[in-house]
């Protein structure tokens, strides 16, 4: 065999092998991209549900077994002297705390037990979005992960003025039933900050709104 054929036949050879090697990295890049993508839209459907619960003021399965709300009538009871709680006697500001005990802090609780799972899943979710970003060139998880993270920012500032307005209302609890004038000063800022805060509430609720629907498109 003469040298031009030896170098010819290594040619080939080194082409046949570099064609095979392709081929395989694309297969085994391919298989993980679907398992990736499984992978990702699995934790996208949880993410959607946990934020259903925070929007609905719901827990998943595994939360609402081990914690719950105080009774119906408990709770029917402590949001309607809270209603009128600088119309209320004494003896009724006593009920009104004794129900902030058992009903409160409820909400505020199982919000930030969800959130938490909410978070945690969106750190995996948005590890496996690096890891599809680095194993293709066209990451269409990208803007979803960009607006999952929005999403968390609302919903951690909605649960941040939640726990902020539970604790309004239940200084305004203490000042009334130690016979502090609903005139007072301390209180009447302390209900305006509390119509801050909800208005705070409402404007994360609208946004988060607008980021779901976002996510549908």
């Amino acid at each position: 065999m003469n040298k031009d054929a030896y170098m010819k036949i290594t040619l080939l050879a080194l082409v046949g092998f570099f064609v095979v090697a392709v081929v395989l990295y694309i297969g085994i890049q391919q298989r993980l991209l679907g398992s990736l993508t499984s992978i990702i839209q699995n934790e996208e459907q949880l993410q959607r549900e946990y934020s259903t619960h925070l929007a609905n003021n719901t827990a998943p399965g595994d939360v609402a077994s081990y914690y719950t709300d105080c009774k119906t009538e408990s709770r029917s009871e402590y949001e309607r002297l809270l209603s009128i709680i600088t119309t209320l006697s004494i003896p009724e500001l006593e009920k009104l705390d004794q129900l902030f005990v058992e009903c409160a802090y409820f909400y505020p609780v199982q919000q930030g037990i969800v959130l938490t799972k909410l978070k945690d899943l969106n750190s995996t979710y948005t590890k496996h979005i690096a890891l599809y970003d680095s194993l293709w060139f066209d990451n269409v998880y990208a803007k979803r992960a960009d607006v999952w993270e929005q999403i968390i920012k609302e919903e951690s500032l909605k649960h941040d003025l939640t726990r902020e307005l539970v604790a309004i209302q239940k200084s305004i609890i203490e000042e009334l039933r130690k016979g502090t004038p609903k005139e007072n000063e301390a209180i009447e800022s302390q209900r305006s900050r509390a119509d801050e805060i909800l208005v705070g509430i409402l404007t994360a609720r609208n946004e988060l709104n607008r980021l779901q629907t976002e996510l549908s498109y």
